[in-house]
């Protein structure tokens, strides 16, 4: 039997703040992160490596470094993608979100940049816990959206 492809999953800073907060280390988020490495292609862009230092300084007084030391696993073995141009419709995917367009557009440009990870029998997520805006159940361009927990229920 052949190995199932490794899903791509673009990771929203949501995943990274809840896990930043857990006090356990145990939630999905947390579990999704430690896990992602070493089963898929993580896809990130530079939008989304800024945003997550520019929250966990903001909300949580963590320094530039504390945040690459705890997510330098997750961002080393990251397929970095540069999103596509920002048209009309990411908006609409994201419920009016500007600050969220980078998800779907990072999302499409693994077709321009790295057809060499498209595999037609491979999950494609977009995973958020941002439920207002990216909602669970939603898909672009085959990337389906959910969250933390739906995720680890998917690929198991």
């Amino acid at each position: 039997m052949a190995a199932r492809p490794r899903p791509i999953v673009v990771i929203d800073t949501s995943v990274f703040m809840k896990d930043a907060m857990s006090k356990t280390g145990t939630a999905a988020a947390s579990q999704v992160l430690a896990l992602l490495p070493a089963i898929a292609h993580v896809v990130l862009c530079d939008e989304i490596r800024q945003e997550v230092i520019e929250k966990l300084t903001e909300y949580l007084g963590w320094t530039e470094k504390q945040v690459l030391a705890r997510y330098g696993p997750v961002f080393d073995v990251a397929v970095w993608v540069t999103p596509v141009e920002e048209q009309a419709w990411h908006l609409k995917v994201v419920q009016e979100d500007p600050d969220d367009t980078m998800l779907p557009r990072a999302a499409e440009a693994v077709f321009t940049e790295r057809p060499d990870l498209i595999d037609a029998n491979q999950g494609r997520y977009v995973v958020s816990e941002n439920t207002s805006d990216l909602v669970p159940g939603s898909n672009y361009a085959s990337f389906l959206f959910v969250t933390a927990h739906g995720l680890l229920e998917r690929i198991k």
